[in-house]
């Protein structure tokens, strides 16, 4: 018994020093399993981040092949247009306004090789300022050789050289995005928008610089580098037809095609001191338009004419609704350029605001849309007073969100394995955030920065698609209470800033977004818009600015901004309902044959 009893005992024992001994064993297993874990994902890491390495220097090395090939065909363009016996014209020919040249072009006294020679020049030249220009057209010289005279009078456009902005496809070359990593899809086929141009006898000759993805109002990515304002170097041309805007500014170019989503055209005219037309989304064809986000249309972007004067946007509205844009694009309205409404003379009412209720406007933007309601007067038509309904809704809950309704992810996928243009950064980092991160930031920052929680809440999307259905009928239904308004006080046409501020400071794109709450409600609910320059900030502008305090923070980035902006230029927007863009000319070709006589 005693014997089975230290059996027992000796049993146990083992049973104690077995289970000791798994114990052990149990835990190196773990062990192993952890530094196995770890050591697998640092490898994959390296080698995730080594080939990330690879595919950067692969571009990098890509994009200076780009510019190197950009080079040379500049060198043989302009070996092929510099004459010293034809150079004396070549001052004479860019100065002209559209409708002369087009008349000179008409009649023989130019040929479409001397103008397209002439704006090649000034283009170039005027290009070492700002560098407006991504790559010429190195076919424009084919095209203007082609050109026959007797054309001429079927064609609107005939020998007009025409900028276009570089994400609006051009066989033979590629939609970069501002990214290297595009580099090779090279275009097989025109943008319908180029088609039809061609049919009209216009040469596309230069493709003309944005902002890397396209969704800021910088001007600059890392592919063809920064485009500088036009009139101050230390500020932005705008976004993101920027490169647009500053070249034909400078009379680089005498009519330009950009794109608008939030502003795109408006904005870069309203800081350059241009004139440009955002129409109705369906007016005009985006058919090889490459887009930040293919397959967004909760806001959708358009194409436009910009120049210097309302009558050449006209012209090229008219020279584009012609039967072969729907023909190409049949999703495009068949509605010709309707002269009568253009050339008309009758009074209209016409409402206006200088505060849309959400972000104030600097005292320049404010005299600006007085100035343009004064020349109106003197026209002859009448003004109302006129306010938005909720612009804060309309442009934190809706538009804003409704563009990034993915939280910004294919924006970001843009820039896998590519350098991000400092201008971006700020952008990229709030939007490549996780979501959820985001949208605590946005509850903590309500309190204090109210502005700035709604940013991080707009940027963070739609939740679902439940949430996404909600937020289209919502737009509609604002769509629908801005025409009801519109329909209450007999509205024709609406004038009001095309943007809070004048031209904000390089890279402070970021903090003067609230300015684009302005023009971005207009592409939400699709109303055709235009953007003609009015003034220039003046010192009083300027000691007005300091006796009026920036509520939050949008606004105070706004103020930062214009501080020391004095002679940039201010625009006006003229805004209309619903394909009724020869109405918005008409409104501004008024504005700007009385300008001249109004008192500032």
């Amino acid at each position: 018994m005693i014997s089975h009893l230290f059996s027992a005992i000796g049993l146990a024992s083992n049973s104690e020093l077995t289970f000791q001994r798994i114990h052990e064993l149990g835990c190196a297993h773990w062990k192993l399993i952890c530094v196995s874990l770890i050591t697998i994902f640092a490898v994959y890491w390296s080698i995730k981040a080594f080939h990330s390495r690879l595919w950067f220097l692969h571009f990098k090395k890509k994009a200076k092949e780009h510019l190197l090939n950009v080079r040379q065909h500049w060198d043989h363009i302009l070996s092929k247009t510099k004459n010293n016996k034809k150079e004396s014209k070549h001052g004479e020919i860019t100065k002209l306004p559209l409708e002369q040249l087009r008349n000179k072009l008409r009649t023989g006294v130019y040929s479409a090789e001397e103008v397209l020679a002439a704006y090649f020049n000034k283009a170039y030249q005027e290009n070492q300022q700002v560098n407006a220009i991504c790559e010429p057209v190195i076919e424009a010289l084919e095209q203007s050789r082609q050109l026959r005279r007797e054309n001429a009078e079927k064609q609107l456009l005939y020998g007009i050289p025409v900028s276009i902005k570089e994400n609006i496809s051009i066989t033979g070359h590629a939609t970069t995005m501002g990214c290297a990593k595009y580099l090779d899809q090279i275009r097989t086929e025109d943008a319908v928008i180029i088609q039809v141009l061609k049919s009209q006898g216009a040469i596309p000759f230069v493709r003309t610089n944005f902002p890397q993805t396209l969704l800021s109002f910088d001007c600059s990515n890392t592919l063809y580098g920064r485009t500088k304002n036009p009139i101050d170097p230390a500020r932005s041309p705008g976004g993101s037809s920027g490169g647009e805007a500053a070249l034909i500014r400078l009379g680089g170019s005498i009519l330009g095609i950009g794109t608008d989503l939030g502003g795109s055209i408006r904005i870069p005219c309203h800081m350059c001191g241009i004139y440009g037309l955002k129409v109705t989304a369906s007016r005009l064809s985006t058919k090889g338009i490459a887009r930040s986000s293919p397959g967004q249309n909760a806001v959708r972007s358009c194409v436009g004419p910009m120049g210097r004067d309302v009558a050449s946007l006209a012209l090229t509205m008219k020279a584009l609704c012609i039967p072969l844009m729907w023909e190409l694009d049949p999703r495009v309205v068949p509605k010709p350029f309707d002269a009568q409404t253009y050339e008309s003379t009758k009074p209209l009412r016409i409402g206006f605001y200088d505060y849309d209720g959400f972000v104030m406007a600097t005292p320049g933007c404010k005299r600006a849309v007085a100035i343009a309601k004064r020349a109106l007067q003197a026209a002859g038509h009448e003004l109302v007073a006129y306010t938005p309904p909720r612009v804060e809704f309309a442009y934190a809950s809706l538009s804003v969100p409704l563009t990034l309704a993915d939280g910004g992810k294919m924006m970001i996928s843009h820039l896998k394995h590519e350098s991000v243009d400092p201008a971006l950064r700020s952008f990229v980092l709030s939007t490549s955030t996780p979501i959820f991160i985001r949208r605590i930031m946005e509850i903590l920052i309500r309190p204090w920065n109210w502005p700035l929680a709604k940013y991080f809440g707009a940027v963070s999307g739609i939740r679902n698609i439940t949430a996404f259905w909600q937020a289209e009928n919502a737009k509609d239904e604002y769509a629908n209470e801005t025409m009801k308004r519109w329909k209450e006080l007999k509205l024709d046409a609406v004038i009001c800033p095309g943007f809070a501020c004048p031209a904000q400071l390089e890279g402070r794109g970021l903090r003067c977004v609230g300015a684009c709450s302005y023009p971005i409600i207009y592409n939400l609910i699709d109303f055709p818009a235009g953007a003609l320059p009015i003034t220039t900030e003046t010192e009083e502008d300027q000691k007005a600015l300091e006796l009026v305090k920036p509520r939050n923070w949008f606004e105070t980035g706004i103020w930062k901004s214009t501080r020391g902006a004095l002679g940039l230029p201010i625009g006006c927007q003229v805004v209309a309902l619903p394909f009724q863009e020869e109405l918005v000319l008409r409104v501004m070709r008024d504005i700007e044959s009385k300008l001249s006589a109004v008192d500032e």
